[in-house]
């Protein structure tokens, strides 16, 4: 027990709102940094046409119409977009492929109907 309890408590709850004044303070100031930082974002244009520049490999644009394949239930092709599970399913599904002998093909160009024929 403290010599004198009710001294003791007081410097306490003194030094705990001295305490709580600067966090806020500190914060105060964070919040205001991001601001000014979400504001020059906002205000800079996206570079859209960067992105039309890039190359995507043939292999990449083969795994996109195979893991697209309308033959994979829905939740199969959602699975596919975090890459820890996209990693897994590939080797799965490379290893189901090659004991099945599978042939990979590329999706045939639209039919005269405006529908997508995928050839096997």
């Amino acid at each position: 027990m403290p010599d004198n309890p009710v001294a003791w408590l007081t410097a306490t709850a003194k030094r705990r709102a001295i305490d709580l004044f600067r966090r806020n303070a500190v914060a105060r100031r964070k919040y205001q940094e991001l601001g000014r930082e979400l504001e020059a974002l906002e205000q800079t244009a996206p570079d859209l046409d960067s992105t039309l520049d890039s190359n995507i490999s043939d292999d990449l644009l083969r795994l996109v119409f195979i893991a697209c394949h309308p033959i994979l239930p829905t939740w199969a092709r959602a699975a596919l977009t975090p890459e820890p599970t996209i990693a897994q399913r590939i080797a799965r599904a490379k290893r189901t492929l090659a004991d099945r002998q599978f042939p990979f093909r590329s999706p045939a160009a639209p039919s005269p109907g405006g529908l997508r024929v995928w050839v096997r």
